[in-house]
């Protein structure tokens, strides 16, 4: 069973600065595409555009976004919560290709 938010972004190590803006932006991003698709998931007469439109922006606007963690250098702060977060829209993509 999926969780109908992604996991809180971790909070910043006091040894560093705050996350970067674009780190924040970027989580309410996947946030956003993960709480919208995952609410299509639930309903029981999902329209396949909309099933559609969400595989879509899992693949083609929250991919980059992890795939942009990973590579950033404060990335290896993330990894974990990266993992989760991959997962999750991995299996929420999953489920939405088999509805």
């Amino acid at each position: 069973m999926l969780p109908q938010t992604l996991p809180c972004f971790p909070l910043c190590t006091a040894a560093h600065t705050p996350w970067p803006a674009n780190f924040l932006v970027a989580y309410d991003t996947l946030s956003d595409i993960y709480r919208h698709a995952y609410r299509i998931l639930k309903q029981e007469d999902a329209d396949p555009l909309q099933l559609t439109y969400h595989l879509e922006a899992i693949a083609a606007d929250a991919m980059p976004l992890l795939e942009a963690f990973e590579v950033d250098p404060r990335g290896l702060e993330v990894r974990d919560w990266l993992s989760d977060a991959a997962t999750l829209l991995g299996n929420l993509s999953v489920q939405l290709s088999s509805f």
